[in-house]
């Protein structure tokens, strides 16, 4: 018998599942695609340019606002789990994968 919990597990593992198949396209086409990379990417792994985590990074844009995505080396305007969320520049630095 299937109860709420296992419906909610089996919800959040395809959300990983289909999160990780954007990971792994736009690391694919990073090199070649910058812009196609962005879009395709998640962007799960994020640290805010104006916080140490970026100093520590050694960012090259520490200290200006939005977020920088690890996974594909993007720098967004804000929390890509937000609406308002624009791609500044894609794949500008390597990642760390």
């Amino acid at each position: 018998m299937i109860n709420d919990a296992d419906i909610e597990q089996m919800e959040l593992t395809a959300m990983g599942n289909e999160a990780y198949r954007g990971y792994e396209a736009s690391a694919r086409v990073r090199d070649t695609d910058p812009d196609r990379a962005a879009d395709l990417c998640s962007h799960g792994w994020i640290y805010p340019l104006n916080s140490l985590a970026a100093k520590h990074a050694s960012d090259p844009n520490h200290g200006e606002e939005g977020v920088r995505c690890r996974h594909c080396g993007s720098r967004l305007s804000g929390d890509p789990w937000e609406d308002t969320t624009v791609v500044l520049v894609p794949c500008e630095i390597a990642p760390n994968d």
